[in-house]
């Protein structure tokens, strides 16, 4: 039974919380929060029997009561949580981004493989079901080679991470694109590699009206394969649209997140009513950290590929910045857990 460690959010307790009557071979064992009150509340709802007001007194105090750590510190903590929960020889399930640098992000997948501790990268898009299905698809064949990938992403400033807020504007900012990083994600995994070109261009609307922004991020992968992501934020408080399509040379696939989408029509503007998947895949992104820790073996979402985000979202900031399309050099690196 692998006993789990939570840190960072207290906003994610209570959906660990619902999750964790159906995870197999695991269970939370201890709590991290700033706030002391929340920790424990929190330890009580998950069924764990120790907490601490921070990531420090967890390690330090109650480092016998865990095996493996999930991270969702903020990012400015996330390099050095990864670092010392590593050499710890705690196994690592970080919330994407892991890190805020590229250099960063580096020094924790070496710390990791000096340990020799599973790392795994946080990217529960990865295990929505409708977007699993389209990546079974591409693996069997059916699509052929993938030429065209479009992702679009809307959703109200309200809700968002604040895009408008970090696009470069008078000074420069760390990984100004980071909203982007799960549909980064999905375009290399699709395409089963990281792109050599990138190109990006934005539109932001200035205060004091709702300040909201816009990219178009171009993926230009070998033998002419092409990545487009648009994200906005530009839709009505508490709504949001997420699509993704797929064109290969035998076939195309789509999928998004309005299942059993239904409108109703009551006078005024048309309301859209839903089925949400729940918390599936999230069920299913940490069932398969804890499987990867129980067989030894390299997780679905590894150290490099969350370096590999990084390294795209840069190469990103860095086109936004000269208006101009930049080539994204992927360092080449396997992550392998070598068994003991």
């Amino acid at each position: 039974m692998l006993r789990l460690a939570l840190v960072g959010d207290h906003r994610v307790g209570a959906t660990y919380a619902r999750i964790a009557p159906r995870l197999r071979k695991a269970r939370f064992t201890a709590i991290a929060d700033s706030d002391g009150a929340t920790a424990q509340a929190l330890a009580a709802l998950i069924g764990a029997e120790v907490w601490a007001e921070d990531f420090d007194t967890l390690l330090a105090k109650h480092h016998g009561s865990f095996d493996a750590m999930l991270l969702h510190s903020a990012s400015r903590f996330k390099e050095q949580h990864g670092a010392r929960a590593a050499q710890a020889g705690k196994h690592i399930l970080c919330q994407s981004p892991m890190a805020l640098f590229r250099h960063e992000a580096a020094e924790i997948i070496s710390v990791s493989r000096a340990a020799r501790i599973c790392l795994m990268i946080g990217q529960d898009l990865r295990f929505a079901p409708a977007i699993r299905v389209v990546k079974e698809n591409g693996e069997s064949g059916r699509l052929g080679e993938p030429g065209l990938l479009r992702i679009h992403r809307w959703q109200a400033s309200e809700c968002s991470p604040g895009l408008s807020d970090i696009l470069p504007c008078d000074r420069p900012v760390a990984n100004p694109l980071w909203p982007l990083l799960p549909e980064i994600d999905l375009a290399c995994w699709l395409f089963g590699r990281g792109p050599e070109i990138v190109y990006a261009t934005a539109r932001r609307e200035e205060k004091p009206t709702n300040t909201r922004g816009y990219v178009q991020l171009h993926l230009g992968f070998s033998d002419g394969g092409m990545a487009l992501i648009d994200y906005a934020e530009t839709l009505p408080k508490d709504d949001g649209y997420f699509s993704l399509s797929l064109i290969g040379s035998k076939g195309a696939a789509y999928a998004d997140d309005h299942h059993n989408m239904q409108l109703l029509f009551t006078g005024g503007p048309p309301v859209a009513l839903k089925t949400l998947q729940g918390d599936l895949h999230l069920l299913a992104q940490l069932q398969e950290f804890v499987e990867a820790v129980e067989q030894r073996r390299e997780p679905a979402i590894g150290g490099t590929d969350g370096l590999r985000m990084i390294e795209v979202v840069e190469a990103a900031a860095r086109s936004l910045a000269i208006g101009d399309s930049v080539r994204c050099l992927e360092e080449q690196a396997e992550d392998t857990l070598t068994p003991a």
